[in-house]
């Protein structure tokens, strides 16, 4: 259960970052663009590949955040 409340707090703050609903759990999450600080980031099959993954789990997450947790 505790994954899941981190889980659902940071979907929340990650996918939803303009809507008011609040979790029981409050994180803070921060991070930094790799691309500055990489020499080729196009070459990069792990960056690109990640970037891939984050580009398309949109369409798994339901359009209401209130039912994220559901």
């Amino acid at each position: 259960m505790a994954l899941v409340a981190v889980v659902h707090a940071m979907l929340l703050r990650v996918a939803y970052p303009y809507n008011s609903e609040q979790s029981a759990l409050q994180l803070l999450l921060t991070h930094e663009r790799l691309e500055p600080s990489m020499k080729d980031a196009e070459s990069c099959k792990g960056f690109s590949a990640f970037n891939d993954l984050a580009g398309n789990y949109g369409h798994h997450l339901p359009g209401n955040p209130a039912d994220l947790f559901d």
